[in-house]
């Protein structure tokens, strides 16, 4: 069939088909497809249907109708967990359509986050909606709308999205005042321009300082800012889509909060240990942290600690505590403060001061007495601080604040006649921060006391003067004036004796110089403190002169020496020597008068030979003044012998000297005939010639000294007669007799001389004491009978009286001088002494009785026994033994009567000695022996036993005398009883005894004794102070009285500082420290009980330690305390950090109740001692000793960086070496900043140059550098500025090794100079040796132009750190290198290169320069050089009689060519052809004829 349609006009949105026809269903279906640009509104279509077989069948036409519909959808873009709706509206309809919503494809199904909706048809339109709850994330729906109406219309569809952004609130938390921005992000934005931000701050818009950026990336930032913020906001940003209308705007808080920082600044002394902060306050949520900065970075080490409190009523503190190492000069922290609640925020900084002032103590040394003041200057100040002075914890008067001038104050103190040394504190408080700790410090005020020791002397007599400096702690300085300097004067200050605190400085005055009396000054000054005053003091030096004329006189004849001091003051003392022996008898000094005083020695009988006489005279106005002495000779001729008299067997000796003798004098002895030399019993000493004088000595060994001898003494000389004298040997015995006695008896010691040849003998005896006794004795205990000398003998005797007797055995000693004998001989006479005690019995009436007699260390043999009258007791006798003790022993029985017996003692006499037996029946109790404590009543009864009851009267005997006292006069009586009360003291305390006079035969009977001993209420705890190292063991021990008559020790209890220590040894010191002890039992004795408490000596075993008796019934016994403490040591510094030129000083503190020894090692470098100091521990017996040591070490030697490293040294600090209370401290010192840098570094001009330099450092964080460069005009150094220069600090190695470089961007002729480095290090300066920075440089040498095929040299000088490892010549034109040769180069600078280039052409003209490289990497290129090479011109034609010429053209490359006539007589033709020119850039001539030369014709008439 055919279908065709109509209704439209044809074009290309139609196209209309009739179809085909199936066969199988026998339809056919014609189409018209009406494309998009014709589908704007409802149309009706014709369909004709003709038959094409039939072509007369009917046709039939149907409209078909195209009903349009439009479909509006709305998008969104809305913020995440917006709650929205899209919707897709469908319009022009005419009945409800079918609405379909999609996601991925699917149909969306209603649930919990999203509802869809197909709507109702209303009014030509149905409006389909979906409700998204919350919206999560970007999401594509698809609205599909199809015709109920015509069923067979396509299902139409159009997406729609809804786009989900992000909000993120840009909260900041700032300091007040500190410019803030808050923002607002939006991420994964569909609207292409971007959205829409609106900042609010409640209703109010905010319109300035916002910027919103560009959306990139589907993402905007809005930014609002405030310079200037001072409370807590809160803003809204409100965003609203661009693009996608209707969606809903969103809203988001953005909130801005400040809070305050107050910087607690401060202002300390230098090296003081100090803590700054910051008060961050207005907070909600605790801060992050708090760091804190110095130059932007980070702190760090040991030197530093950071704190930061809880967060408390909204404010938190950060602390930073700068330890004293790092208080070095002013310095500005910062408190970097970051937020908790907003960490996006910022971190804000607040700079917080740290100044540093110093205080310089000015100590003062003064005289004693002498107002002084004192001071301390105190620099670096801004503000003028508050200064107090004080002593001790004393605030002191005579102070001056001071005022601020240039930083600087100087406050004063005045101490008036200061009498003893003093310690003085400056107190200084900040003026600028007030808040600061007040530093002290302390200034020393040391009293000095000045002696000065005049002198007087004879004339040119080298004498020294001095002062003395007393009570001074310190070496001072002493110098002298009052003289010209010169070889005639020596002065010292004198060196310090810290024993006796003293120093004296002399002025040594030479002999030429001491001529007259002068006057002259020691002035003393401080050497520590020399701001101290000087103290001047007046030496006098009196100078005298001393005459003494000689003498000559013959023998035998009296003489007078006449001494005579001139030109004295006051008189002096003489004194007299003849040779080196005083002379004292035979003086006579006259009284002083006007300036001269005499004194005269008579020698009476002068012996023949020159003898010296001196005579000397000492100042008795200044005693330390050495004596003059004058020296004269008495010269008198002879030949004298000395002879000796011995006893026989004593070593004896006899002298001849002879003076006035000749040089070639002989002097021998002889015995006989026979001369006699050194050998067998003699020894023959022969002095050497002096003077005119011979002595020879004969000593004769005891062997042979058995009787009187004669010896010659014979002086023999050329031309002279022998001279001979008898020297006399004589002998003598001593015999001695000595018995024993007893003591108390008196003996008689007898010494007897016999065989003396002298007429005179001196006896004297010499006691134990060294008293000599001689007849008559003015001592009645002894007796001297001297005897008479008759035969040669004399026998002398010492009786001594009982009294010496009593005193036990004596030696004495019978000095025996023979005649006019100098020496004497001692022989020791034993005085023997025994002592013989007997011992009665008293026994009641028929008891048996025992007596006893005891010898005690005889000497002598002697018996003993007892007698009953002259009858001997049977059994007694006994013989003693030398030395021991014999005792006699009589036993009698039933005694009924009072009775006497005897016991004898015989040896060289017989000695009796009684003993008594008594009938006594009277006893006295309580015991024999009484201890009372003092102040007790004791009462002693005193009981007659006998059973029949005598008449008579009770005594009392005291001490075995009668006691008178009112008691003893008054005591309690009976018949038969007699009781005595005594208060117990040192009054009572002795022997007691009571008797009983019998009226029956008139006789007294005594009572046994009683002995009352009288106990003082005292103990005593020994040591009372003991000190001792910690772990050393230590005890106490206390001892109290026992064996008492009426008191029993019951306990004895031990406390610690007033806390009572348990029996298992538990105490408690002062800071309820646990202390432990143990007790142990002592060596007690019957009267004393001796408790023991040790304990080991810790930290907390200080405190007093008492002990207290406890006795029943109760008494109180005083007993002294012990105080207990450790020796301890301490030092402020483990480890310090030192440089080749800064030391470190470390303070070394110890506890004890001495002065400890100190010892200090160092492993490598000095340990010097800077001060020392003793303080009292309060409450305590002991003190603190401070030293403080400093610790330096040089730098070694580095010759490459390889060698650098930190250095770790140890230091040991040691007191009381070798003892038990030794004690060892050690540290580390390490030493950083020893440095090494190459001594010239090279590089090139305009090439970047690198200089570094090495050192060793502690750790990184603490190392700065700062570069200098030398000025090149005057040699000083700056620092170099940033423009060009840039600064590389490597990290630290595992050798504590750095580096530091330099580098110079683009290197310039200015740059060409030194370098170096300061590098400040922990503290500490140290400057690396200079670097030289060289510039490689060349001089090219000028090449010559040359033609094609010539060879061409180039060469250049070149200056550079080594020799060029390679050379190229480069032609620029073509690139081409070609190699130079470096053999035959020398290896130091500069080194000359040459290259050959072989037939140049005219291709190899150009520029070239030389590249040039070094074994260190390092490259040059030169300057260029031009090289020309010229083209020859082809040769021409000689013309005829012509020869042609090449020659140069000056200051040109060109040639030119010129004609000569080859004979004189021709001539050029044509002058302007006579040359021409050839151009070697071309090989080219300017023109190519020349002229011929013609021979001259002469003209013919």
């Amino acid at each position: 069939m055919s279908i065709a349609w109509s209704g439209f006009d044809q074009g290309a949105n139609f196209v209309a088909s009739e179809g085909t026809l199936d066969s199988s269903t026998n339809s056919q279906t014609g189409t018209l497809n009406v494309k998009s640009g014709a589908v704007t509104k409802d149309r009706t279509y014709t369909c004709t249907v003709t038959s094409k077989t039939f072509t007369e069948s009917a046709s039939k036409a149907n409209d078909v109708l195209l009903n349009v519909f439009d479909i509006t959808v709305h998008s969104k873009e809305v913020s995440t967990g917006t709650s929205t709706t899209l919707s897709c509206v469908v319009s022009d309809i005419t009945q409800s359509v079918s609405i379909t919503w999609k996601s991925d494809g699917v149909p969306v199904v209603n649930g919990n986050d999203v509802t869809a909706k197909s709507g109702d048809f209303s009014a030509s339109s149905q409006k389909a909606t979906i409700e998204i709850k919350s919206a999560v994330a970007d999401r594509n729906f698809v609205c599909e709308v199809k015709s109920n109406e015509l069923q067979s219309s396509e299902t139409a569809s159009k997406p729609v999205d809804i786009f989900v952004y992000s909000v993120t609130a840009g909260n900041t938390e700032v300091k007040i005042g500190s410019p803030a921005t808050i923002t607002c992000t939006i991420k994964n934005i569909a609207s292409k321009n971007g959205i829409k931000v609106v900042w609010k701050e409640g209703d109010k818009t905010v319109s300035d300082n916002i910027v919103t950026t560009d959306v990139e990336g589907k993402q905007q930032k809005s930014k609002l800012s405030m310079q200037n913020p001072q409370t807590d906001k809160v803003f809204t940003c409100v965003i609203s889509s661009t693009d996608y209308a209707g969606s809903e705007p969103f809203s988001k808080e953005v909130n801005l909060k400040v809070y305050g920082v107050e910087a607690k600044s401060a202002e300390v002394k230098s090296g003081t240990e100090t803590t700054v902060s910051c008060v961050i306050s207005g907070l909600e949520v605790a801060l992050k942290g708090v760091a804190w900065l110095h130059n932007g970075n980070a702190l760090t080490g040991d030197g530093y600690k950071e704190t930061l409190t809880s967060l408390a009523a909204g404010s938190q503190t950060a602390k930073l505590l700068v330890k004293g190492s790092h208080v070095t000069e002013d310095k500005d922290y910062t408190c970097r403060v970051t937020s908790g609640e907003y960490e996006l925020s910022p971190t804000q900084d607040t700079v917080v001061k740290l100044n540093i002032y110093g205080v310089k103590p000015v100590h003062k040394d003064a005289f004693k007495g002498t107002t002084t003041v004192l001071s301390c200057e105190i620099t670096g100040l801004t503000e003028k601080a508050k200064v107090v002075w004080k002593k001790g914890q004393e605030t002191v008067s005579g102070s001056v604040e001071g005022e601020l001038s240039k930083n600087t104050q100087i406050s004063t103190l005045t101490v008036s006649g200061p009498a003893e040394d003093a310690e003085y504190a400056c107190v200084v408080t900040s003026g600028q921060f007030s808040s600061s700790p007040a530093s002290t410090t302390p200034v020393m005020l040391d009293v000095y006391s000045l002696e000065v020791f005049s002198k007087e002397v004879k004339v040119t007599t080298e004498t020294t003067i001095s002062c003395k400096i007393s009570e001074s702690k310190k070496l001072m300085k002493i110098s002298w004036s009052g003289f010209t300097a010169g070889d005639n004067f020596v002065e010292t200050s004198g060196s310090y004796e810290p024993s006796s605190k003293s120093q004296t400085g002399t002025l040594k005055v030479k002999s030429d110089a001491v001529q007259q009396d002068r006057t002259y000054t020691c002035t003393v000054t401080s050497i520590d403190n020399p701001s101290s005053a000087e103290k001047p003091s007046d030496v006098k030096l009196n100078v005298f002169t001393l005459t003494l004329p000689e003498i000559q006189a013959k023998a035998g004849t009296d003489v007078v020496f006449t001494c005579t001091a001139s030109f004295i003051t006051q008189a002096v003392t003489f004194a007299w020597y003849k040779g080196e022996e005083k002379v004292e008898s035979d003086v006579v000094t006259k009284q002083f008068s006007e300036d001269k005083q005499i004194s005269e020695l008579t020698v009476k009988s002068v012996v023949q030979g020159n003898t010296e006489y001196s005579c000397t005279a000492k100042s008795t106005e200044f005693p330390s003044s050495s004596a003059g002495s004058v020296t004269s000779k008495l010269r008198v001729f002879g030949l004298v012998t000395k002879g000796d008299e011995v006893p026989v067997k004593t070593d004896a000796s006899i002298s001849c000297t002879a003076t006035g003798v000749s040089q070639d004098s002989k002097i021998e002895w002889f015995d006989q005939t026979t001369k006699l030399t050194t050998g067998g019993a003699y020894t023959v000493t022969k002095s050497k010639p002096a003077n005119d004088v011979l002595l020879i000595t004969l000593n004769i060994a005891a062997a042979s000294v058995t009787a009187d001898k004669d010896f010659t003494c014979i002086v023999t000389a050329d031309e002279q007669t022998d001279q001979k004298e008898i020297g006399k040997l004589n002998t003598y015995s001593i015999t001695k007799t000595s018995h024993d006695v007893p003591a108390g008896e008196t003996s008689t010691l007898t010494c007897s001389v016999s065989g003396v040849a002298a007429n005179d003998i001196d006896l004297i005896w010499v006691a134990s004491d060294k008293k000599e006794y001689r007849e008559p004795s003015n001592d009645d205990n002894y007796t001297v009978v001297e005897g008479k000398l008759n035969g040669g003998s004399q026998t002398s005797t010492l009786t001594v009286s009982g009294e010496i007797t009593k005193k036990d055995d004596q030696v004495f000693t019978c000095r025996v001088t023979i005649g006019a004998q100098k020496q004497h001989v001692d022989t020791a006479i034993p005085l023997k002494v025994f002592s013989v005690s007997t011992e009665g019995d008293a026994v009641q009436s028929g008891s048996s009785a025992s007596l006893t007699c005891s010898v005690t260390k005889p000497t002598d043999t002697l018996s003993v026994a007892w007698y009953n009258g002259n009858q001997l007791m049977a059994g007694t006798s006994k013989t003693t033994e030398a030395n021991k003790i014999t005792v006699t022993e009589l036993t009698l029985a039933s005694q009924v009567e009072d009775s006497t017996y005897t016991c004898k003692v015989s040896g060289d006499k017989e000695y009796s000695f009684t003993a008594s037996v008594e009938i006594n029946d009277l006893s006295l109790k309580p015991a024999e022996v009484s201890r009372i404590f003092t102040g007790t009543k004791l009462t002693l009864t005193c009981s007659y036993i006998s059973t029949t009851i005598s008449e008579g009267s009770f005594s009392w005997i005291f001490n075995e005398k009668a006691c008178d006292t009112a008691a003893c006069r008054s005591p309690a009586n009976t018949a038969k009883t007699s009781k005595l009360t005594l208060t117990v003291d040192e009054s009572t305390a002795g022997s007691w005894r009571c008797s009983f006079d019998k009226k029956s035969g008139n006789k007294v009977i005594r009572s046994n004794a009683v002995t009352v001993t009288a106990v003082s209420l005292k103990g005593t705890q020994e040591p009372q102070s003991l000190w001792g190292v910690v772990g050393a063991a230590a005890k106490v021990t206390c001892a109290v009285p026992i064996g008492l008559t009426q008191s029993t020790l019951s306990d004895i209890k031990w406390t610690l500082d007033g806390n009572a220590i348990s029996e298992a040894g538990a105490g408690f010191n002062k800071k309820n420290e646990v202390v432990q002890f143990a007790f142990t039992e002592g060596d007690s004795s019957t009267t004393s009980w001796k408790s023991v408490i040790s304990f080991t000596h810790s930290l907390t075993a200080v405190g007093t330690l008492q002990c207290q008796a406890l006795y029943s019934p109760e008494r109180t016994v005083t007993i002294p305390s012990t105080h207990i403490n450790v020796i301890t040591l301490k030092s402020n510094l483990d480890s310090v950090v030192i440089t080749p030129t800064a030391g470190a000083v470390v303070t070394f503190t110890s506890q004890s109740n001495t002065k400890p020894t100190t010892d200090t090692q160092f492993t490598s470098g000095t340990a010097e001692i800077q001060s020392t100091k003793e303080d009292a521990i309060p409450d305590s017996d002991g003190k603190l000793f401070t030293e403080i040591i400093k610790f330096s070490s040089s730098a070694s030697k580095v010759t490459n960086a390889d060698e650098l490293t930190r250095k770790e040294y140890t230091y040991t600090y040691r007191i009381n070496k070798g003892l038990p209370t030794q004690i060892v401290l050690s540290g580390k010192a390490f030493l950083i900043g020893e440095t090494f840098a190459e001594s010239t570094v090279w590089t090139t001009i305009g090439a970047r140059a690198k200089i570094t330099v090495h050192f060793t450092a502690l750790e990184s964080s603490s190392v700065a550098v700062v570069w200098q460069q030398k000025n090149k005009e005057d040699s000083s150094w700056k620092d170099t500025s940033s423009e060009g220069h840039s600064t590389i600090l490597s990290h630290m190695d595992d050798k504590g090794v750095m580096a530091a470089t330099i580098i110079i961007d683009k290197t310039e002729d200015s740059d060409i100079t030194e370098y170096r480095a300061q590098v400040q290090i922990a503290g500490f300066k140290e400057t690396t040796p200079a670097v030289k920075l060289a510039a490689v440089g060349a001089e090219v040498s000028k090449v010559n132009p040359v033609f094609e095929k010539d060879s061409v040299p180039f060469s250049a000088t070149i200056t550079g750190p080594s020799k060029p490892s390679s050379v190229f010549v480069v032609h620029e034109d073509s690139g081409k290198e070609e190699s130079v040769g470096l053999s035959g180069v020398s290896s130091s600078s500069p080194f000359q290169v040459t290259h050959s280039k072989n037939s140049v052409f005219y291709s190899s003209q150009g520029s070239y320069h030389f590249k040039i490289a070094f074994e260190s990497g390092l490259e040059y290129e030169t300057s260029t050089v031009q090289l020309v090479v010229k083209k020859k011109c082809r040769p021409l034609t000689t013309p005829p009689n012509t020869e042609l010429k090449e020659e140069d053209i000056t200051d040109s490359n060109n040639y030119k060519i010129v004609v000569t006539c080859t004979n004189d007589s021709h001539v050029i033709m044509d002058e302007s052809l006579k040359e021409v020119t050839c151009d070697t850039s071309t090989g080219t001539y300017d023109k190519t004829t020349l002229t011929p030369c013609l021979r001259t014709i002469e003209p013919t008439d």
